[in-house]
């Protein structure tokens, strides 16, 4: 499959069915007839994207492929390798979860993220809502999956284990397992960019000035002085392809630049997404398809070929509506209905109960933990920052947290911690916060007495 680098549009070119892995050597002479044809068809070949399977290395072996030089030159073109970022990514994960990494004084441990998860899946609301168990446990065939391992290597995670490193809640050298992830969530977002606007600035397109070239540097030096103490002591396969996809795009956004002045690069197009959502549909064609044949495979694929061809014709007797179906398939699959009628039947009388309610709500308050409070506080930050009255919203919060009181509100310790460059996180005034922790202690309440007298 071949993807633009400027315009958003994709394009499947074939593919070969094999009884077992494709060698090196024959992945090599694949590579060169498939450049060869695009340049008959007036494209520009200039970089070749896939996973650190023995095979894929085998061929960049072959090619003559280095860390230094991350590139070939055909017909007077550089064409460039790079290794898919998700599959690093997750690389990075499995890793940290079977060995521990050390640079210099600083280890990571698997086990923080662990504390961190069992600490935080008992607090309402959590400070990373996205981390579940299977994100810990990685049952199954989850090790694939790219969203967990992105959902665990999150900022969300790293703010909330320096949380509850200030309140004594985990140990204090989890600092530096929160470091780890922080770094990993960064550089992940300098080789996801896909929107020209983004608040995070490493989510924004790559240009000549940005900021992601200094990051990069830093990382670099990170990543080689990076150690884990596994049985060889020898640096994972990972880490290197991250060091070498460092390199190769400071090269390939300098050629893009200079030669054929393009200002500025969106890196999720270097990845093998497209093909991975190719291969998503290619499984649920006739149910779940998950291991075709090669009979079935040629079938899913050219009925793919032809849904993406299938569009309304320029010359048809109306303008193409700006629609979309009422009903789904997704909409079909969906197993949790909401049954209104429960509700109306309930026989639960709130009034009668109103005083409990209110002494209930005021053990919640008073019992509140730090934690807890400090995931309030984030969600009253957020849901101030929605609101389109600007008035309303300086007497409620500010983005100056020096403004909050004379001395820092400890409750807002998670915004804090998430608080990254030209971000827009609002700091709640304290008679703000104090107005949402007794309404969240109220809905407790009514959940605590309503499942007691039912």
């Amino acid at each position: 499959m071949i993807k633009n680098l400027v315009l958003p549009w994709k394009q499947i070119l074939g593919f070969f069915v094999s009884s077992g892995p494709v060698s090196g050597d024959r992945l090599k002479q694949i590579m060169i007839h498939t450049i060869q044809k695009l340049i008959e068809c007036g494209l520009i070949p200039k970089v070749i994207i896939c996973d650190r399977g023995s095979n894929n290395m085998k061929m960049r072996k072959l090619f003559g492929v280095t860390m230094e030089k991350p590139y070939i030159t055909y017909n007077n073109e550089n064409i460039f390798f790079m290794h898919d970022p998700p599959h690093l990514l997750k690389s990075v994960r499995n890793n940290l979860k079977k060995y521990t990494f050390t640079n210099g004084h600083e280890s990571y441990f698997w086990k923080d993220i662990e504390d961190f998860s069992n600490i935080d899946s008992k607090i309402k609301p959590r400070l990373a809502s996205k981390l579940k168990k299977n994100h810990i446990e990685l049952p199954p065939f989850s090790p694939m999956r790219v969203c967990l391992a992105a959902q665990t290597f999150s900022n969300s995670v790293s703010a909330g284990i320096l949380t509850l490193v200030s309140f004594n809640r985990l140990n204090n050298k989890s600092t530096f397992t929160a470091k780890f992830v922080k770094f990993f969530n960064d550089i992940f977002d300098c080789f996801n960019s896909i929107k020209m606007s983004e608040s995070v600035v490493l989510k924004r397109p790559i240009t000549r000035n940005s900021k992601h070239w200094s990051f990069l540097e830093e990382a670099q030096i990170f990543l080689s002085t990076l150690k884990v103490n596994n049985k060889r002591k020898n640096i994972p396969p990972c880490i290197l392809g991250w060091q070498e996809n460092i390199n190769c795009i400071k090269l390939l956004y300098n050629e893009l630049n200079i030669k054929y002045e393009i200002d500025y690069l969106l890196t999720r197009r270097l990845t093998q997404d497209c093909i991975e959502c190719l291969f998503s549909i290619l499984r649920s064609k006739g149910g779940n398809n998950v291991t075709p044949d090669a009979s079935k495979f040629f079938s899913a694929i050219r009925m793919s070929m032809c849904n993406m061809l299938i569009n309304p014709s320029n010359n048809a007797n109306c303008e193409k509506d700006a629609s979309k179906f009422l009903a789904l398939s997704k909409d079909l699959r969906v197993k949790n209905k909401v049954q209104l009628h429960k509700l109306a039947d309930s026989d639960f009388d709130f009034s009668n109960n109103y005083e409990d309610f209110l002494s209930n709500m005021n053990i919640n308050y008073i019992l509140m933990d730090n934690e807890t409070a400090n995931g309030i506080a984030y969600i009253t930050g957020w849901v101030c920052s929605q609101l389109t009255h600007k008035a309303c919203v300086e007497k409620l919060a500010s983005s100056n947290k020096s403004e909050n009181s004379a001395s820092f509100n400890i409750d807002n310790t998670l915004i804090n911690m998430k608080e990254y460059n030209d971000c827009n996180l609002l700091y709640p005034f304290i008679k703000t916060l104090e107005y949402t922790k007794r309404i969240t202690a109220f809905i407790n309440s009514i959940h605590q007495l309503k499942n007691y007298f039912l």
